[in-house]
């Protein structure tokens, strides 16, 4: 007996399930479904201490206990209508708009603050997820959206006013330079300084050359040291060391042919040249058709005469510094009126630099720079550069002030040799300024 009670049981829960099923399935039972729904909502209590606990969890994101709430709120006012206590409505609608507001505050929180520095639309946007749908139609968010757009409107315009475009004529410098694996980049930004002055190319080896020339490396060559060896070095000093004697053009001692680098391999394959002389091989046919011509490559100041000279009378460790000497003949001088300024971090802080640079921008001239860091130029970590700006502008897309900084790394690197930097960037890493007045 025990068993078939089972079985009949079953088999009740079994009919009275299909019949559920079938009465689902008839013409209208949505309605006996809200019907049903709608009876256990409506109790206004119930509805009103859901609220209640929705308020007081805290575990939750505010945007979803806004959206809860906001739920309770729907349910009160269009679905329960009059059923509703209007007094019970009103604590729910209240609480509804205290939850908005703490959505709004999280949410705005969350927008760090150097997006004032740029078009936030997007992120003021997002508070529309603590909007309530269904309740004051004053609602605060809508308020707080709009008075966002307008901050950020407003901090975008003066960040622009105080941002306007300077662009430098970069035709004098010619192309992007090269450096190669040399360290030689603050005698490129030289060079480009100095080219811009002069409104001639000029040569960024010889720059490097004759910084070289100096105390302290003379002394380094004396005990061994080579002279493209010694890397590194400062924008001012390079030009300083060569403003009495003069600038080489780029045509008499060229680094443009495949960069710096490649300019010194040429010289040492006229070291072999010279370590052939005596050499039943070494014969003035192959002296004029191997040697000048590799050295008229890099050297078009350099005549036949003048090449032998050198090439047979100078010690070797001289010959390099005979052939630039000869080729630079015709050196170029700085106008009386051209004033080189350095400024740099030890005597100026960071933002009275950029200040400066851009005064000497808004002139329409380029600056030298020394900086550190990767966000300028993507190099190592902690490793100085130096790098010329040429142009600022205004990106409305970030908010930022930006700099066109010109490198020398050729003209694969980045947009041609250029790139744009922010002014955040450009401060936060910058130690010293080089310009002519």
């Amino acid at each position: 007996m025990l068993g078939t009670n089972i079985f009949f049981s079953r088999k009740l829960q079994w009919n009275i399930c299909s019949l559920g099923l079938l009465l689902a399935l008839l013409p209208g039972s949505e309605r006996f479904a809200d019907a049903a729904d709608d009876q256990s909502i409506c109790d206004s209590g119930a509805t009103l201490k859901e609220a209640q606990r929705e308020m007081a969890d805290h575990t939750e994101y505010p945007e979803t206990r806004a959206l809860r709430i906001d739920e309770l709120l729907y349910d009160a006012t269009d679905r329960c209508k009059a059923k509703f206590d209007p007094a019970q409505v009103q604590q729910i609608r209240s609480m509804l708009g205290a939850a908005s507001a703490d959505c709004v505050i999280r949410l705005r929180k969350s927008i760090p603050a150097n997006m004032k520095n740029r078009d936030i639309s997007h992120e003021a946007d997002s508070l529309a997820g603590c909007e309530n749908q269904h309740g004051d139609p004053e609602d605060q968010t809508a308020v707080e959206v709009k008075k966002l757009k307008t901050e950020n409107k407003l901090a975008l315009a003066e960040r622009e006013n105080s941002c306007h475009g300077a662009t430098v004529d970069v035709s004098a410098m010619g192309p992007v330079r090269d450096q190669g694996d040399i360290g030689w980049c603050y005698a490129h930004a030289a060079a480009d300084l100095v080219s811009f002055q002069l409104g001639r190319r000029i040569s960024a080896i010889d720059l490097a050359m004759n910084y070289n020339d100096g105390v302290l490396f003379r002394l380094k060559k004396k005990f061994g040291e080579s002279e493209f060896s010694k890397e590194g070095g400062q924008i001012d000093a390079a030009i300083g060391s060569e403003s009495s004697k003069g600038f080489c053009a780029e045509e008499d001692f060229r680094g443009d042919i495949d960069g710096a680098a490649s300019t010194l391999e040429y010289y040492r394959k006229l070291e072999q040249i010279k370590n052939m002389l005596g050499k039943p091989e070494a014969t003035p046919e192959y002296i004029c058709q191997e040697g000048y011509k590799l050295a008229s490559e890099v050297m078009q100041g350099l005549s036949v005469q003048d090449f032998a000279n050198v090439l047979y009378h100078v010690p070797k460790d001289q010959m390099f510094d005979a052939f630039r000497n000869v080729s630079c003949r015709d050196r170029i001088h700085l106008p009386a009126k051209s004033k080189l300024t350095e400024v740099s971090k030890g005597t100026s802080t960071a933002a009275s630099l950029v200040t400066q640079m851009d005064q000497v921008l808004d002139q329409k001239q380029p600056v030298g720079i020394n900086v550190m860091g990767t966000r300028i130029y993507g190099g190592d970590p902690g490793t100085a550069h130096a790098v010329t700006v040429v142009g600022r502008r205004f990106d409305k897309s970030t908010g930022e002030c930006q700099y066109r900084i010109r490198n020398s790394w050729g003209s694969d690197w980045e947009d041609g040799g250029y790139r744009w930097v922010s002014k955040e960037d450009v401060q936060n890493n910058l130690y010293k300024i080089v310009y002519f007045k």
